[in-house]
């Protein structure tokens, strides 16, 4: 395309955006100020309405509004993606006065994750990876609590305030205290309390289409490392309350986030290995039918477990899912 060409087809664009915001500019700024914020809060992307004026730029970038987006999109989880995104202190700080969810855990991964790796072991890294034919594209990425010092400085000191200045607490691990806890069925009251006290709550999943299996660890990209997620999903079929719980103190992507895990870690317990019991049909049943009970649900993905595995293990899901829903004659 002609140089001429090219800059005549974006004047004409540019002539077409700024007619539009002559049309629509003073009738999107006549809304009240609240209304505004509303309808920031609630859009996928509000960044196209920051075009049409000064006045709504300044409505979409205030670390206020900013901050009331982030909750609405990520719920419990803004925090961890308010670091992701390498959001500033201001919207930092909104979030605190909005009383955005702060967790022990979540402070002890930032401690952990802070500041950038070691030089030397990183160029190691890269060059066992190139040896072994792994991709390094990975290793290029920022870790996720590699955040400004004034930004690591306010989350401390907002952990600090909420759970004592005590600061070994930076030190332990709740996911690994989580996993021990919950191997055994007489420690439901210590896991409700980590819920209830410290705020204990797993990083999100990866969302599919991310691929974390070159991370060097579960602090590249942040996201919370499948092994314990499925030690969740283990302590959740041992007891369902824990979702109630959960769900009681604001975690109410729970659900959503460990339905997949749930689900598949009930698959082994219809085929165990030699030496364990497997689960009886009523047994199955009475599972599935608490676990459906509080939102779980069969995904397409998991009827395709289903379907590839054993046939013992296929048949009885399958029947045990017909009696739940009445069709006793399905087999």
């Amino acid at each position: 395309m002609q140089a001429d060409e090219y800059s005549a087809r974006i004047s004409q664009r540019n002539s077409s955006v700024n007619a539009e915001r002559a049309r629509y500019g003073p009738f999107l700024d006549a809304f009240d100020r609240k209304i505004k914020l509303q309808i920031v809060v609630e859009l996928e992307n509000p960044l196209s309405l920051a075009k049409c004026s000064r006045a709504w730029h300044n409505q979409v970038h205030s670390p206020r509004t900013k901050a009331m987006w982030l909750i609405r999109r990520y719920g419990i989880h803004t925090l961890f993606h308010t670091i992701r995104r390498r959001e500033n202190i201001d919207v930092i700080n909104s979030l605190f006065e909005q009383q955005v969810h702060l967790s022990h855990y979540l402070a002890q991964r930032l401690m952990k994750s802070y500041g950038r790796p070691d030089a030397n072991l990183f160029n190691l890294r890269r060059s066992y990876n190139a040896n072994q034919g792994i991709d390094n594209n990975n290793t290029n990425s920022i870790p996720w609590g590699d955040v400004a010092y004034n930004i690591f400085l306010r989350i401390l000191g907002e952990a600090h305030k909420k759970f004592g200045k005590d600061q070994t607490f930076l030190n332990g691990d709740d996911m690994e205290f989580f996993r021990l806890l919950s191997m055994t069925g007489d420690n439901c009251q210590k896991l409700e309390n980590l819920i209830r006290e410290y705020g204990f709550v797993p990083f999100p999943p990866r969302p599919h289409g991310i691929d974390g299996s070159h991370a060097f660890d579960n602090n590249t990209d942040g996201y919370e490392d499948p092994d314990h997620l499925n030690d969740i999903a283990h302590a959740i079929l041992l007891n369902p309350d824990l979702v109630t719980c959960w769900q009681d103190n604001g975690y109410h992507e729970v659900v959503e986030d460990l339905n997949d895990f749930v689900m598949r870690a009930l698959l082994p317990s219809l085929d165990p290995p030699p030496g364990w019991v497997p689960l009886t049909l009523e047994q199955v049943i009475n599972t599935l039918h608490r676990l459906s009970s509080i939102g779980f649900k069969l995904t397409d993905e998991l009827v395709a477990d289903v379907t590839a595995s054993e046939p013992r293990v296929r048949q009885a899901f399958i029947r045990a899912f017909a009696i739940i829903r009445g069709d006793a004659g399905i087999t």
